[in-house]
Formats: structure tokens, C-alpha cells, sequence
């Protein structure tokens, strides 16, 4: 276990690079969440945005569909075993908001910009093109 990762951070920003250079922030540029790592392995994390609209109802799994496609896609979570190989820290996901992504291994490439921040980066689909996300944390 790397304990430079152990314990909870906070998402600063979100950034999704295509090809081109163009920059978009898919949970918007205040999104809200939280990362743990935690000592014996296992990993949480939940991102949304921080501009999320309410549902119409406090009911669980409440609100109309319109409502519920907009809540899925401002928000992700998962959670599972964490490791780091190299420079890459792998997430072996046993449950996820993304149902394909239960079961699977996502890979991260790391770096600690400056003290008390962590950025992971990935190759990702999104919207039919494949960019670079960005993720930037700010240590708790």
C-alpha cells in the first residue's frame, strides 16, 4: 500500500481534453465530491455537480424520468479495491452508478502536482470521442 494516498480528498476540477485541445468540464467547473483511500485497500468515490437540480420528490428512486436521466448524468460513483503499479493507480471496481463499469478495472495515471493534491488522468469516452479526463484533488 502507497500510504501517500491514504485518507479523504476533494475534487477541485474536472477536465476533459479532446484531440483537438478543446476543454470541457463534464460535472461542471464547482463540482462536488470526495475520494477515500482507505489502509486496507479498499477505495470510495462520488462525483457530481455542484449545480445539480433537484428531483420534483424526496421519495428514493422518486421523480420522473426526465428527472432521473439528469441525476444519472451529473453524478458517478463507485467503489472497490485500490492498488498502485508504477506510476498508474488501478481501481478494481465492485459496484458503480456506471452499471458496465462493476467488474472492471480502471486505470489511472497519477501525479502530485504540489502539496496536498493529487491528479489522476485517463483516456475516457465521452459524447462518442475519446478524451483525456483530468481530475484534480485536494487533500482533506
Amino acid at each position: 500500500m502507497d500510504e501517500r494516498f491514504v485518507g479523504t480528498w476533494r475534487i477541485v476540477s474536472w477536465e476533459n481534453r479532446d484531440k483537438s485541445g478543446a476543454i470541457d468540464h463534464p460535472v461542471g467547473r464547482e463540482p462536488l465530491g470526495l475520494l477515500h483511500y482507505a489502509p486496507d485497500g479498499y477505495m470510495f468515490v462520488q462525483v457530481m455537480r455542484g449545480d445539480r437540480a433537484a428531483l420534483s420528490t424526496d421519495a428514493l428512486f422518486g421523480g420522473d424520468v426526465a428527472e432521473r436521466a439528469a441525476a444519472f448524468s451529473s453524478h458517478v460513483a463507485y467503489s472497490g479495491r485500490w492498488q498502485v503499479s508504477g506510476n498508474r493507480m488501478i481501481h478494481r471496481l465492485e459496484v458503480s452508478s456506471v452499471p458496465n463499469w462493476a467488474g472492471s478495472e480502471q486505470h489511472r495515471t497519477f501525479d502530485f502536482p504540489d502539496a496536498g493534491r493529487l491528479q489522476l488522468s485517463a483516456p475516457m469516452e465521452f459524447g462518442g470521442r475519446t478524451v483525456m479526463a483530468r481530475v484534480t484533488w485536494r487533500r482533506l
